[in-house]
Parts: structure tokens; sequence; C-alpha cells
């Protein structure tokens, strides 16, 4: 049995990881503090992004599912304007066959995937298992009714007190994906509504 300890409480794991009910409490707690607008907006965050992401692909003459992997490589650190602003630099660039511009956070590391997306290459040949944010990022925004959950640096901070340490990304995702079934929401919808709360209360 592997225990890891956070912020004063244990979560345990036996073939496989266990979602903890301290855990689950402090995601619904961030719920209850929501707005009415913060909760439709939330509610529909991934579908508008699909939007964003379609209406790109049509703009720069790029597959739907390019224009979001794009995004979701070039997500890493970065808030979710100057993801989006980074994106349109990218994609401009690629439009009128420029060498692409330096962005996001973590310099050429995530341009590097941005260009071989952009080269044709497959998205499981470039973008490793490892990164399961990332991977989960792209799945929700083409697919609004994903059950996928992507656990950013602020879901990460809401649910367990600090950044997600290695081994522990699984637990909360399987306790967002818990509460969001116990309030009839699809996971990623939870996930938005209380990014938006604690964005908001940080």
């Amino acid at each position: 049995m592997i225990k890891a300890r956070i912020d004063g409480f244990a979560v345990g794991t036996r073939h496989g990881l266990v979602a903890h009910k301290a855990i689950r409490r402090r995601i619904l707690k961030v719920w209850e503090a929501r707005t009415e607008q913060e909760e439709a907006h939330g509610r529909e965050w991934y579908a508008e992004a699909n939007v964003m992401v379609r209406e790109m692909a049509k703009r720069y003459r790029v597959k739907t599912d390019i224009v979001a992997g794009v995004l979701a490589v070039l997500s890493p650190g970065r808030v979710w304007e100057a993801n989006l602003l980074d994106t349109h630099r990218v994609l401009t660039a690629h439009y009128a066959g420029r060498a692409l511009p330096l962005v996001g956070t973590y310099g050429r590391r995530n341009m590097e995937k941005a260009e071989r997306l952009l080269a044709g290459n497959a998205w499981l040949d470039v973008v490793p298992d490892t990164s399961v944010k990332v991977r989960a990022f792209r799945a929700c925004i083409l697919d609004p009714g994903c059950d996928l959950v992507v656990v950013d640096r602020h879901a990460s901070r809401m649910a367990i007190g600090r950044e997600t340490p290695d081994g522990l990304y699984q637990v909360v995702a399987d306790c967002i994906a818990a509460v969001a079934s116990e309030l009839g929401l699809v996971p990623h919808q939870l996930q938005a509504v209380t990014w938006l709360v604690w964005r908001r209360m940080a």
C-alpha cells in the first residue's frame, strides 16, 4: 500500500489510485461558492472552446483536430487568454508560410510539438502518453461530451492545495469525476466551473 500525504490527510493506493473524501469535500466547497454566471459559463466552456477551434480551423485552413492539438500543446503554464493568442499567432504564421514564432511558457519544447502537428505528424506520435493533462484538454475541446478530466494547476491547487505531484493526477481526476456524477454534470463541466471560481478566489 502506497500512501501520499496531502495537506494533512493521506491518499492511499492499492490496485490503482483511490479518490479521497477530503479532496471531494474541497471540490464541493469551491463548487458551492460559484455564482450563477460562473456556473452558466463553466457548463458551456468546452462547447464554446470547440466553436473557437472550429472557427480557427476554417480561418487558417487547418484541420480542427490539428488546431485543437496545437492549442493543447501550447497550453501548459499559460492562462487561457494567452493560450488562444499564442495559437492564433502560430496559425497565422503557418498560413502565411512564415517561420513559426516562439510562443508559450516552455520555449522550444512545446513549439516543436506544434510544428510537428502542423507538418502532419499524428497526435499520438507527437504527444507522449505521460502528457495526461494535454491529451485530456485536446479531447474535451474536440468532444464536449468527453468524460476525461483536465487537471491543470488550478484544479490541482483547488483539490489538494498545491500542484499535483507525480502519481496523484488520477486521484484528483477521479474525485472531480465522482463529484460531477453526483451533481449530474459531465466531469469537464465541473472542472470548468470550479476553475472559474478558483481563479476568482485565488
